[in-house]
């Protein structure tokens, strides 16, 4: 688990928050204490046993990495999990840190942390010193339900992207051999968790002519507009579901002919290479998590969940099985990749640039440099790690502070091990008073009723597998009563097929 599971926030003990002074700003994340979080404690199993019930004909088949997704969201931030120690070495002050799930397509907090790692390793190790574009390709509300259904299609769809900037390009320069570069990243999600499959992208205001590192740069052209983009995309689009019998003939057809087809590409201004802050800024936005935890409103009472929009004033309620779904749509499968490489950007090209520097520099000698543990000739991998952040520097980033520093005597603090025995981590919380018992689901939620084995009644709450459940001193494991129904919307006319699966009004 420890390899497994990155670290975030901090704890620290009762007795230090005693002695701390009130004008020390930082203050500890509680996982535990988000609404997210209660809502998928209290629902994730009823939700998992009657998906293919009741939203499997939506959302397609189940897919086993959301159940471990959310299990392991559950393990987020909790210290009873496991977690590192953080010390000072003159004072002998400790930090409690516990691990993090690291699935940024569920988890706000795992999001976050990637978006600014993202953000930071596109502007200094992929983006060259040209101008740049934030381009969004977006696609008809018909056509949606067929990309979240069969998710292979994404990437397919990322790659017509691809091909309209680059046969865009092209044709506008007069030149067959250009090569511009791109980022893009898939996207599922709209302004309300509503499914809006759309493709963000950091692409080049222009184009490359030739190879490697002499090649020639050569701006945006003015003939290339938004509008003729937008036609190339629609055709490629329509163009692959048609080969990969998605999308009848006729159908696409009716698409190319209409004069609002429902296809829409937003072209940005050029950025500048010297304006780092937005190159970082729009590099952070495409991977950004589908779910603001500001917008949420879960009441455990009636089993509902209220999502606001940030920008029209408009605001979803349904029921927390039903927000689950739509939620766990937007999980990425087990494997996908989110953002992807393109011409100049891609690994391939990059490598190449690296190789041919690399050849044309003599390499420094070692005894030339004052630390004989600095490697002179860095290969790709040892850069790219580079631009990962610690989880002190992204709290110092996004909060302004510097949790490495120790309050008490203002020295450096250092990890000095990481604790994942369960039996450990429960005995040094008790002697710190940070030990909370699990919480038992909520009364209102929904499951079924339980079941009879051998005449013995089965609990409706059980440990997760690989927890050992607590000892009768601490804890007892109660029978709870069947609860009241909770609304599933099952009325809801647009689970047909036929029905985009949008709110009734624009997207975002």
């Amino acid at each position: 688990m420890a390899r497994s599971l990155r670290y975030c926030g901090g704890y620290v003990s009762r007795e230090f928050q005693q002695r701390a002074s009130p004008a020390v700003p930082y203050r500890p994340r509680r996982a535990s204490e988000h609404p997210l979080y209660a809502l998928v404690l209290n629902h994730h199993e009823t939700f998992q046993a009657s998906y293919e019930e009741l939203y499997a004909g939506r959302y397609g088949e189940w897919r086993p990495h959301v159940g471990d997704t959310l299990q392991r969201f559950l393990d987020c931030g909790v210290l009873a999990n496991g977690f590192l120690r953080v010390r000072c070495a003159n004072c002998h002050h400790e930090v409690l840190v516990p691990w993090s799930c690291k699935r940024v397509s569920f988890c706000p907090s795992c999001a976050q942390r990637r978006a600014l790692e993202f953000g930071d390793f596109v502007d200094g190790e992929v983006l060259e010193q040209v101008p740049y574009r934030h381009i969004v390709w977006t696609i008809p509300r018909m056509l949606r339900p067929i990309f979240l259904r069969e998710r292979t299609l994404l990437r397919k769809l990322s790659a017509c992207a691809w091909k309209s900037v680059l046969q865009g390009l092209r044709t506008a320069l007069g030149e067959s051999t250009a090569v511009p570069g791109a980022v893009l990243a898939l996207a599922t999600a709209g302004d309300l968790l509503n499914a809006h499959c759309h493709i963000h992208g950091l692409v080049s205001a222009g184009a490359w002519v030739g190879f490697g590192v002499q090649a020639r740069f050569l701006p945006w052209p003015e003939a290339l507009t938004q509008e003729r983009l937008e036609d190339l995309f629609r055709r490629l689009v329509l163009r692959m579901l048609v080969r990969r019998e998605r999308l009848a003939e006729s159908t696409a057809d009716r698409l190319l002919e209409w004069r609002h087809s429902g296809f829409n590409i937003f072209l940005g201004l050029p950025v500048e290479p010297w304006e780092t802050a937005s190159r970082r800024r729009i590099a952070r936005y495409i991977l950004k998590s589908p779910l603001s935890l500001e917008r949420l409103h879960y009441d455990e009472t009636s089993c509902r969940v209220t999502y606001g929009s940030k920008k029209r004033g408009h605001e979803r309620s349904m029921s927390a099985l039903d927000f689950l779904a739509e939620l766990t749509v937007h999980v990425l499968s087990r494997g996908q990749h989110q953002a992807l490489y393109y011409g100049r950007c891609s690994n391939r090209s990059r490598g190449m640039r690296c190789h041919e520097q690399q050849a044309t520099e003599p390499p420094l000698d070692r005894g030339e440099t004052e630390d004989s543990d600095i490697d002179c000739n860095p290969t790709f991998t040892q850069r790219r790690r580079a631009f990962r952040l610690r989880w002190a520097t992204l709290l110092q980033r996004v909060w302004g502070v510097d949790v490495m520093a120790c309050p008490r005597c203002a020295s450096r603090m250092t990890v000095v091990a990481g604790i994942s025995d369960l039996h450990v981590v429960e005995r040094i919380l008790r002697h710190l008073g940070l030990f909370d018992q699990p919480r038992a689901p909520n009364v209102h939620d929904c499951p079924s009723p339980p079941a009879l084995v051998d005449g013995q009644t089965l609990l409706m709450f059980a440990p997760r597998p690989g927890r050992t459940p607590p000892s009768s001193s601490t804890q007892t494991w109660t029978e709870l009563p069947a609860p009241t129904e909770c609304p599933t919307e099952s009325a809801d006319p647009r689970l047909n097929d036929e029905w985009p699966v949008d709110p009734p009004f624009d997207d975002d």
